[in-house]
């Protein structure tokens, strides 16, 4: 059985929602070794800095079980994700920063964000994300 192999010298940065940073804890799935097998290209995870923010807030001062699950995604994060400076504009959400981002970088995003998801794929933006607790499935199709 072959593995699919990654497209060339093609890489393809994908954004992740602080939410997604949880899968690799909360149910076993390498999303660093998934994310580039579904895309077919080598993977830039990247983390906008207000959403490593976001992490690092949940880890400091969220429930106990929360603190523990965010301080392991931020190790994750901090070896494996590129920290992106990019500003969040006044009264954005970090939902909004998100579809901005994308737009504006043209990449798709893991995230488990049901609303979130939705509006991706309206934008025709292909969204990764946590299916049946046991694989990553991506909707829409990334453009060559």
């Amino acid at each position: 059985m072959s593995s699919t192999p990654l497209s060339g010298d093609r890489e393809i940065c994908v954004l992740l929602d602080s939410n997604f940073l949880l899968v690799p804890i909360l149910f076993r799935i390498d999303i660093f070794e998934e994310i580039p097998r579904i895309v077919e290209r080598r993977v830039n995870f990247v983390l906008l800095r207000p959403v490593y923010e976001e992490v690092e807030q949940l880890a400091k001062e969220g429930r106990p079980k929360l603190k523990k699950d965010m301080s392991s995604a931020l190790e994750l994060c901090k070896s494996r994700c590129h920290i992106m400076d990019f500003r969040i504009s006044s009264g954005e959400t970090v939902d909004e920063l998100l579809m901005r981002a994308t737009g504006e970088l043209g990449c798709p995003i893991a995230t488990n964000d049901t609303a979130l998801r939705r509006r991706l794929r309206e934008k025709g933006t292909p969204v990764i994300y946590l299916r049946q607790k046991s694989h990553l499935k991506m909707d829409g199709w990334i453009q060559s």
